[in-house]
C-alpha cells in the first residue's frame, strides 16, 4: 500500500466549490493532476514527457457540455503514484494550448482498491484484498466506467456519478425541476466543465441526503442542463451497440469530502466511514 497527500483546495473562483489534487509522475516528469473517478481516462497536457508519445486515435469524450476536445488517445508507458509504478496507463493528451486540468482517471484508480481519507487528507492505493465480506455494497458503475452510488432523499433516490473530479455537486436540470422540493435556489453563476466550455449554471441549496446509511449534510449543488452530455453518450452507445441510462445526478466534492470511502475497484465493491468531528 503507497499513501500520499490530497491537496484538497477551495475554488478560488467559487469558494462553495472544492478541488482535490494529487502529485504523481508521468515518466520522470512532476504533475499535479486533479483526482478524478468521473473521468474514465487520465488526461496529460503536451509537454516534453508527453509530446513523442504515439497516438492511436482521437478521444470521443466529451464533458457536461456536450463538448470535446479532440484529444489524441496515448499510453502513458508509466506513471508513479508515490512509491507505486503503474504501466500502460490509458489516457488522452491535451492540445498544446489547453487550459484545461490533468486528470487521474480511472484507467489507474481502477486497477486498485483506493481509500480516500479525507478526515486526515490522505489516499491509500493497494492491491484488492479478498479478506472481510462486511459493511461493503455492491459497486455498480456508469456506462463509461466511473463509480456510482445511491443517493436518498427521503422517499427520492438517486444513482450518482461519484466524482471526486467535480466541484460541485451537478443536477440535471430536469431533475431539478422534478424534485424542487429538495432545493432552495441561491444564486446564478459560471462553471466550467471538463472540456473547458464555460456554462451558466444556477446554484442551489440541497437538502441533506444519506448514503449508504450515513447521513450528509445540506450543501451546495449546481444545476447543469446535462441533456448535451447524455445525448452524446447516448450516440457513442449506439454505435458501439450498448443501453446506457442517462445521468441525472453527479455527485461532487461538497458531499464526497464529508466521508472517508474505500472503493475496491478490482472486487467491485465499496464501503464509507463518517467523519468523526475534530
Amino acid at each position: 500500500m503507497v499513501t500520499v497527500q490530497l491537496h484538497v483546495q477551495h475554488d478560488v473562483v467559487d469558494p462553495e466549490a472544492i478541488d482535490v489534487w494529487v502529485d504523481c509522475f508521468v515518466g520522470d516528469a512532476p504533475v499535479r493532476f486533479r483526482l478524478d473517478t468521473g473521468a474514465w481516462r487520465c488526461r496529460v497536457a503536451t509537454s516534453d514527457a508527453t509530446r513523442d508519445l504515439p497516438s492511436s486515435g482521437v478521444d470521443k469524450g466529451v464533458g457536461a457540455s456536450g463538448t470535446g476536445l479532440g484529444e489524441d488517445l496515448v499510453a502513458i508507458p508509466l506513471l508513479r503514484i508515490g512509491d507505486l509504478d503503474i504501466v500502460d496507463v490509458a489516457a488522452t493528451r491535451t492540445p498544446g494550448d489547453a487550459d484545461v486540468s490533468q486528470l487521474l482517471g480511472m484507467s489507474a484508480l481502477g486497477r486498485f482498491r483506493c481509500l480516500f481519507r479525507f478526515s486526515t487528507g490522505h489516499m491509500e492505493v493497494a492491491h484488492t484484498d479478498p479478506i472481510g465480506t462486511d459493511n461493503w455494497f455492491e459497486l455498480s458503475v456508469h456506462a463509461a466506467g466511473q463509480p456510482t452510488v445511491a443517493v436518498c432523499f427521503d422517499d427520492v433516490e438517486v444513482v450518482a456519478c461519484w466524482d471526486t473530479g467535480a466541484g460541485l455537486t451537478a443536477v440535471d436540470t430536469e431533475f431539478a425541476r422534478a424534485h424542487s422540493n429538495l432545493f432552495e435556489p441561491v444564486r446564478d453563476a459560471i462553471g466550467v466543465d471538463a472540456s473547458g466550455v464555460h456554462m451558466p449554471t444556477h446554484i442551489a441549496r440541497m437538502k441533506a441526503c444519506t448514503i449508504g446509511g450515513i447521513p450528509f449534510a445540506p450543501g451546495a449543488c449546481a444545476f447543469v442542463d446535462l441533456g448535451p452530455l447524455n445525448a452524446a453518450l447516448q450516440q457513442r452507445a449506439l454505435e458501439e451497440q450498448r443501453v446506457i441510462q442517462p445521468m441525472s445526478f453527479i455527485l461532487g466534492m461538497p458531499v464526497i469530502s464529508q466521508a472517508d470511502w474505500t472503493f475496491d475497484f478490482p472486487a467491485g465493491r465499496w464501503t464509507l466511514a463518517q467523519l468523526r468531528p475534530g
